[in-house]
This record gives C-alpha cells, structure tokens and sequence, in this order.
C-alpha cells in the first residue's frame, strides 16, 4: 500500500514549488503564498474505497494534489504533469478568481466587501420597514399575519 512517507516528501517538494516558483510571480509583501495558499492530496482528503484513489495509494495513477488560495479551490493536478503545465494551470485559475471578485490579494478587501454587504443588507432591511410603516393599517395586519404564519410554521 501507500508510504505515508512518500506523500509529506511529495508535499515538501511542491511546497517549495508553490513558495519559489509560483510566489515568484507575485509580490511577496502583497500576497505570501506560504501563508494563504494551502496544498491537499487526494490522498489526504478521500478514502481509498473508491477504484481512482486506491489506484493512486497502489501507485498505479498518479497522485492528484489540489491547491487553494484562502480556502477557494483553485486547481487540481497530478504528480506527472510537468511544472511549466502546473505553473500555467495555476495562473489562469488565480486570475480568473481574481477576476470574477472570489479572492482579494488585499486581505483588507474581504473586510471591506463583507461591510458593504452588511451595509446593503441593513439599508435593504430599513426600506422595507419604511413600506411597512406607511402603509395603510389593513395592510399592516396582513404583514403582521404572514410574518406569524412564517415564525410558527
């Protein structure tokens, strides 16, 4: 069956992939891949119950590794594809992340965006209670009906 062994030397090596040559397109002081980019094998996360991962335990596939950036999925790949294909892989995975506004090189981003929802969410809130507080009182009963219908059920 599988070494134990062999996968943290696997991990070793390509988190030291990850920290130099991926690192090596950012700067270090904007984004720290040693602290925001995470690294999992499939050996790691499934049980080798199943015909793909026992065949990456028996060493008859290669082993599969995933990596994250703050916990968003960002590829996958297996131990047999060649650095430059992994390298590449990445980069456009992490740019259309960051396009698509699911990661933030600035950690201050997250903060900032999980403010301006909480903001919209409250000033979203407010406008309707403004509706409900000038609406005529029939209409305030049939509110005040449905919201009890909602909480007991």
């Amino acid at each position: 069956m599988f070494n134990i062994q062999t996968l943290a030397n696997e991990k070793k090596q390509l988190r030291n992939f990850i920290d130099s040559r991926l690192q090596a397109h950012f700067a270090k002081d904007l984004v720290d891949f040693s602290k925001r980019v995470r690294l999992e094998a499939d050996l790691e996360k499934w049980r080798t119950d199943t015909v793909d991962i026992y065949n990456q335990a028996t060493g008859k596939a290669a082993r599969w590794y995933s990596i994250y950036f703050d916990d968003e999925f960002v590829c996958s790949f297996t131990m047999d594809q060649k650095p430059d294909e992994v390298e590449l892989l990445f980069l456009n995975n992490i740019t259309k992340l960051f396009e698509k506004e699911a990661i933030f090189f600035d950690k201050n981003e997250y903060i900032i965006r999980d403010e301006l929802r909480k903001s919209q969410e409250k000033a979203a809130k407010e406008k309707a209670d403004k509706i409900v507080e000038s609406a005529p009182s029939e209409v305030k009963q049939v509110i005040k009906e449905l919201d009890n219908d909602t909480t007991t059920s």
